[in-house]
């Protein structure tokens, strides 16, 4: 995401070699926990890198006499993406997919960002690195604006919400065509129903932040991000809706991610990693957290995905092979790609617990975070506030699915937006209308024991 190491600190993978644990460990101590090189001295920014990955739905407008947006077929999407793009002159990446048909997969627009398609297809912008929040929003609102200019004409819009309320999985199905996808949608629904609605009906915005300029701002950042999710979960909880249904927890999409596999979703065993609070105890419990990971797919020594076995780890395939092949180092992306934590470790912090949000609000999140974790006092404030939670974590992470309703979660959730607050006011690169945004989502939701996911609750789906 942003600067690189000095060239004598990375950890280079042999793609032809034999992929072993401490290669694994090595890896991830060096190059996913790396720490940020500061920049040159002439060249000042507003603050450390950060970017948004934000996940929309596209959806057809209602017909006459109905209320009810349609599902949108992806190939439709793609055509009109494709068009926009050559208008722009942005750059086209096409992929084939299970039947060896060209799609457009991959669009990198002139922002820097790019447009990818999810499984259900939904529509996501992956924002450049950024180095000042302004120019985040810049980014993103010209990015929605031009996206939103361009469905109207074909009668669709943007919704931005934790769930698609209206549509089941099999009006929806799997739209992009891969065989990959497909052994991931076989394997989700082996342990539940929940990886079906999750590829299909779930929305995010992810928030990414660079990792830190030193190594205990790498190691602050990464558990006080661990610390924060289920507290930002359930402030920024928008998934009660389904099926034009109130769903049975309000934060419905973390439901479903809890429920998809718990061998890859969550958190790390932390304890270690907190007692000592060193890089290495934290780049173990997540060394360790991919080893228990199981394995959904492998590429085999014929480049081709395969169905792995039932119940075998990472670990395992490293330890004991399949059919005596064991993976190379390049297939360590692959299974890297395949954990779906609170917090995933990427060379920057990828933050995954956010529902999508609507427009209004998608940047709110952004400010919770940089309040927190870009202000030192901020920062030890939070760690003095979670400390005595810092072992709950997955019971608080269940706990957020019913949003604000959690007595004790809501009480600690208030006191972390007075943190961010503090902290935005204290930080002279937020401009007023930003901390003005965020004090206004409080005062209408988190100070109230609202989120959200209220005002789905309150207007069921009907009406757009």
């Amino acid at each position: 995401m942003s600067n690189q190491p000095q060239a004598n600190n990375r950890i280079s993978l042999d793609l032809s070699a034999q992929l072993s644990k401490e290669k694994c460990l090595n890896y991830i101590l060096h190059e996913l926990f790396k720490v940020n090189k500061k920049p040159a001295e002439n060249r000042k920014l507003d603050c450390e890198g950060i970017a948004i990955e934000l996940e929309m739905f596209v959806l057809q407008r209602p017909t006459q006499g109905s209320a009810r947006p349609k599902v949108t077929s992806l190939l439709e999407i793609e055509k009109i993406i494709e068009n926009l793009a050559k208008k722009q002159g942005w750059e086209l990446h096409n992929e084939e997919d299970s039947q060896g048909i060209p799609r457009l997969t991959r669009v990198v627009c002139s922002k820097g960002g790019c447009l990818t398609f999810e499984p259900g297809g939904q529509l996501e912008y992956s924002s450049k690195v950024n180095f000042s929040y302004s120019s985040l929003v810049s980014e993103i609102s010209f990015i929605q604006n031009l996206l939103s200019e361009t469905l109207n004409q074909h009668n669709m819009f943007l919704y931005q919400s934790g769930l698609n309320p209206w549509h089941d999985i099999n009006e929806i199905g799997l739209q992009v065509s891969k065989y990959r996808y497909d052994l991931m949608d076989e394997y989700f629904s082996k342990i539940s129903p929940f990886g079906k609605r999750m590829m299909r009906q779930t929305c995010t915005v992810q928030i990414c932040i660079d990792n830190g300029l030193d190594e205990k701002s790498v190691v602050d950042r990464f558990l006080m991000s661990q610390l924060l999710a289920p507290f930002a979960a359930a402030i920024f909880a928008n998934s009660s809706v389904l099926e034009s249904k109130l769903t049975p927890t309000r934060r419905f999409r973390g439901t479903a991610w809890r429920e998809i596999d718990p061998s890859r979703t969550g958190f790390p065993e932390l304890n270690r990693a907190f007692e000592s609070r060193t890089k290495k105890s934290c780049a173990e419990a997540y060394f360790n957290f991919l080893m228990k990971s199981k394995l959904i797919y492998y590429k085999g020594k014929d480049q081709k995905f395969h169905e792995a076995p039932s119940d075998f780890t990472v670990e395992d395939w490293i330890t004991s092979g399949i059919d005596g092949y064991y993976p190379r180092e390049e297939d360590l992306h692959l299974l890297l790609s395949l954990l779906f934590p609170e917090v995933r470790v990427k060379g920057f912090l990828e933050l995954r617990s956010l529902d999508c949000l609507p427009r209004q609000w998608q940047m709110v999140p952004v400010l919770f975070y940089i309040g927190i974790l870009f202000n030192k006092k901020s920062m030890d404030e939070a760690f003095q506030l979670l400390d005595p939670v810092k072992n709950l974590l997955a019971e608080l992470m269940q706990k957020s699915e019913e949003a604000l309703f959690d007595e004790e979660l809501c009480k600690i959730s208030k006191g972390l937006v007075n943190i961010a607050q503090a902290g935005l006011d204290q930080l002279s690169y937020i401009d007023n209308d930003a901390k003005n945004l965020f004090s206004d989502f409080c005062k209408r939701y988190t100070l109230n024991g609202k989120t959200p996911g209220d005002d789905m609750i309150s207007s069921l789906p009907g009406s757009l």
